[in-house]
């Protein structure tokens, strides 16, 4: 376990996105105690968090994480509200993104246990019957997050684990609301009132 987060700290920092070290080694930890066969990302971008996702299924030998996220302007400006995001989204070279993303996929050797689906959310809930373990990053609007709960809880079995990122604000507050209704909160990753990540487990 020590060689994976040695490793994970020596490529997570060098990828675009906010994931912190303290949140890829939570789900690195989680995923090689709890061993998911299927794991949903909503949300890559950079693919910093999905990358320490992917490592801990190499190092489980088992497993394999799927990223959705269409990498479009139109897609990242959807419902947004705030004119500091929309002025900064607006501005983000998503082929780019993308591009990188694929290649530090490439360079960690994770293709057979790392596959990105160029789509929206909404899409790509029909792809999936089961999944193990959930991360929901995408669009954080209150309507695309909630509806990420409402297309993404139902296939989450009993004792499989969700991630709700940025919660705390107004925009997650109803998916929050969703995911307590049927799942139990685990513990929260981050900082109160700048980042945090919520973990709940499925009852």
């Amino acid at each position: 376990m020590k060689d994976l987060l040695t490793r994970i700290a020596d490529v997570i920092p060098h990828m675009h996105g906010w994931c912190t070290i303290e949140k890829s080694n939570a789900m690195a930890k989680l995923i090689v105690e709890t061993r998911p066969e299927i794991i949903v990302e909503i949300g890559v971008f950079g693919g910093r968090s999905l990358m320490p996702m992917a490592m801990a299924c190499q190092y489980n030998k088992f497993g394999k994480v799927y990223g959705i996220d269409p990498w479009t302007v139109d897609a990242a400006l959807k419902d947004v509200q705030e004119k500091a995001n929309l002025d900064w989204w607006a501005k983000v070279d998503y082929e780019a993104i993308y591009r990188d993303c694929l290649q530090r996929i490439l360079d960690q050797q994770a293709t057979s246990v790392a596959t990105l689906f160029r789509t929206t959310s909404e899409k790509a809930s029909f792809l999936f019957d089961r999944v193990d373990m959930l991360h929901i990053d995408g669009n954080h609007s209150e309507a695309l997050s909630t509806q990420d709960v409402f297309l993404w809880l139902p296939k989450v079995p009993s004792g499989g684990h969700i991630w709700l990122d940025d919660i705390g604000g107004f925009a997650t507050a109803n998916a929050e609301r969703l995911l307590m209704e049927r799942c139990d909160r685990v513990f929260d990753i981050g900082t109160p009132g700048v980042q945090m990540c919520g973990v709940f487990k499925k009852r």
